[in-house]
């Protein structure tokens, strides 16, 4: 397992929280980061990296009506 890091970003790109998770794989940890908190129009996006290599960014999940 790899250790990652989730930025939580703001409308502006700007970081808001940051969340320490582990995967085994960078798909895995990109899906893991879509879901750790409900859908945000005032955070849209995370931002997921494995030491300084940016593995990708991802809308965050939204709630289920």
């Amino acid at each position: 397992m790899a250790d990652y890091r989730c930025y939580v970003l703001n409308k502006e790109d700007r970081v808001y929280s940051r969340h320490d998770i582990k995967a085994e794989t960078d798909a895995d940890a990109i899906i893991r980061a879509g879901l750790i908190a409900p859908y945000s129009g005032e955070f849209p996006n995370i931002e997921v990296w494995c030491g300084d290599r940016c593995v990708g960014r991802v809308p965050r999940a939204q709630a289920a009506q």
